[in-house]
């Protein structure tokens, strides 16, 4: 038999021979040395306690004033230590949101269902990287919450603060550990029966015990989880996707999401996704794989029967190889180098056009591929700017290519979008300059597309640099 275990026999001993109270402590004081941020196994000592000694008729004595969960003894609706379970619930939520909006914007406002956050979906961007935003997405309870390290101010020597106790008052924040027993997961992702989930804690340290009430309060839940990269060796150790991602069931099965405080997203994830058979639902739809734009939007990814061709004025799924982005269009990329045997030079200034050659006709050609303008005044003509005309097979992941009308342009880009006119002053909109036909052009960093618009249809796209990106001669 294990210590534990002795302990526990020796306890029911004394309870079958009459005595009036147990000590769990006692019991328990050799996990609390060897595990003390692990309280799941302490949990389980106690239950085993409890059970032993009210099964033989005795009573229990708990004194470990943070096992708030185990025994209720302040009167109905208190816990261990006397808290109100609603009110120290409010009390962490309104703590951790006043905090949170101060110190943890969120990252991507773009999210769109809570479905979208489960490991089963893989978010596709414009680069080619991919990623899961969470690494593990589970139903169950907060049972404890565990003192973790503190951290002082960043000094010289510490850039990063120095990690000290977690009662010691040169802390100007804290780490807590959230004990979670797991219920079930979503997303198809095997998770071990007990979590550690790490949170920031800006409160006092003797607010432990409220911490811990109200968390024990939420009770069942959604927990939205990604590898705490501070800990990536050990098993079951996380924190919540975006530091709050962490959504109550009511006995209902409606989702909530506490943490998140009044922000607009919460409202558009919970009508999306509004209870806990919906993100169920989403967990079974097998691996999902979604499109991030160059604004950031994301979107299903279109279907995989072939690229829609283009009726008029509309959006189209970009042919392989041929996805226009704020870096190239196709193969064809700005800052390019390529060989001077390909490039025509003028001799003033050392500029020209790439490729050299190229049929007359070319700027009517419905298939016409990506041609550039070329910078040589390093010697290595680079590419400095890509144009494509008429053909409709490239496209921006939104859909936007030849063909997409104005109207389209305005709804996708919205107030990032800018629109000039040609006049005799060559007058300048926000930047961009239009001279011989309308223009509209979207900015990224020092990246910019340019589309020029016939009767507010694109008919051609320009990328080049932010402060290059109207519709001039280039070399003229």
């Amino acid at each position: 038999m294990t210590r534990i275990e002795d302990d526990l026999a020796v306890m029911a001993r004394d309870v079958r021979s009459g005595a009036a109270e147990v000590d769990v402590d006692a019991a328990l004081a050799e996990v609390t040395r060897a595990r003390p941020r692990r309280r799941h196994w302490l949990l389980g000592a106690a239950a085993a306690v409890v059970l032993v000694a009210l099964a033989a008729g005795g009573a229990v004595l708990l004194r470990d004033r943070g096992d708030a969960h185990v025994v209720a003894d302040g009167g109905p609706g208190t816990t261990a230590d006397g808290f109100d379970p609603g009110v120290a619930r409010q009390y962490v939520i309104e703590t951790f949101v006043g905090a949170r909006t101060a110190f943890l914007p969120i990252r991507n406002p773009e999210y769109r269902s809570l479905g979208d956050l489960l490991p089963n979906v893989t978010y596709e961007h414009l680069d080619g990287r991919t990623e899961q935003l969470t690494d593990l997405v589970v139903v169950g309870r907060v049972r404890s919450v565990e003192p973790g390290p503190g951290f002082t101010d960043e000094t010289d020597a510490e850039p990063d603060g120095a990690e000290v106790d977690f009662g010691d008052p040169r802390a100007i924040w804290r780490r807590v550990w959230l004990e979670v027993e797991v219920e079930q997961t979503l997303g198809d992702v095997d998770a071990p029966q007990w979590l550690s989930v790490g949170m920031p804690f800006w409160d006092e340290p003797d607010e432990l015990d409220r911490w811990e009430a109200g968390f024990v309060a939420l009770g069942r839940a959604v927990f939205f989880l990604e590898r705490d990269p501070t800990h990536e060796d050990m098993t079951g150790v996380y924190r919540p996707l975006e530091g709050m991602f962490i959504a109550p069931v009511a006995r209902d099965g409606r989702l909530s999401l506490p943490l998140l405080g009044e922000d607009p997203l919460s409202d558009r994830l919970l009508d999306a996704t509004p209870d806990l058979d919906a993100l169920t639902d989403a967990a079974r739809r097998g691996p999902v794989t979604l499109l991030v734009d160059e604004d950031g939007r994301v979107h299903d990814l279109p279907p995989t029967s072939g690229p829609q061709a283009p009726e008029g004025p509309d959006l189209a799924e970009a042919q392989p190889g041929r996805e226009i982005t704020f870096d190239r269009i196709g193969e064809v990329a700005l800052g390019q180098r390529v060989p001077s045997a390909e490039v025509h030079v003028e001799e003033h200034p050392p500029c020209g056009f790439w490729p050299r050659r190229r049929p007359a006709s070319s700027h009517a050609d419905p298939d016409q591929t990506p041609t550039a303008l070329v910078d040589a005044s390093g010697g290595t003509p680079v590419l400095s700017a890509v144009y494509l005309r008429r053909n409709t097979t490239y496209r921006t992941a939104s859909g936007v290519g030849v063909g997409t009308t104005l109207a389209t342009l305005e709804r996708i880009y919205g107030d990032d979008l800018v629109v000039d006119d040609p006049d005799p002053d060559a007058t300048p909109t926000d930047g961009l300059t239009a001279y011989y036909q309308r223009v509209a052009g979207v900015r990224r960093g020092d990246h910019a597309l340019a589309f020029y618009l016939r009767d507010d249809v694109v008919e051609a796209v320009k990328l080049s640099g932010a402060d290059v990106w109207g519709d001039d001669e280039g070399c003229a």
